[in-house]
């Protein structure tokens, strides 16, 4: 299997309080997240063989079941995850996978040319800090949506 992933979008550490302020929070916490992206999902774009239609390509996250994003061609499907990306969620990220026998030398050229790294995300990127780690670790009913 070959991995490629699209770089996270990063995220201060207010937005990593915030994101779980918003996901585990009360009705006031909703609403005054209402204006900000949190909602980062991983999308995976991913060669489905055995799929009713037939064999397809399908860039998908999960929430709340299966969201298709595209399904068809394989550069349909990583446009399709790109677009995602260029929304803005902070926290977003995508994963790429494709088997060694199917990966061809266009497949590389396009993955190279809208950005994709070769191999898994890291588990801590770049620019993670420990006031990060932190803001994670602030029990969301001890502090105030903010940070």
């Amino acid at each position: 299997m070959t991995i490629y992933h699209y770089p996270q979008i990063p995220l201060s550490p207010a937005d990593v309080h915030n994101r779980r302020a918003a996901a585990v929070g009360s009705v006031a916490t909703a609403m005054a997240a209402e204006s900000g992206d949190y909602n980062g999902h991983r999308v995976v774009v991913d060669y489905r063989p055995h799929a009713i239609s037939g064999p397809v390509w399908i860039a998908a996250y999960r929430w709340s079941g299966e969201q298709k994003l595209a399904r068809g061609s394989f550069e349909s499907c990583l446009r399709a995850a790109v677009a995602y990306m260029a929304r803005g969620a902070r926290g977003s990220s995508v994963l790429v996978n494709v088997d060694r026998a199917e990966f061809t030398p266009d497949m590389a050229f396009l993955l190279g040319q809208l950005g994709f790294q070769q191999g898994p995300a890291p588990e801590r990127p770049d620019w993670w800090t420990d006031e990060h780690d932190a803001a994670r670790a602030i029990p969301v009913r001890d502090a105030a949506f903010g940070y």
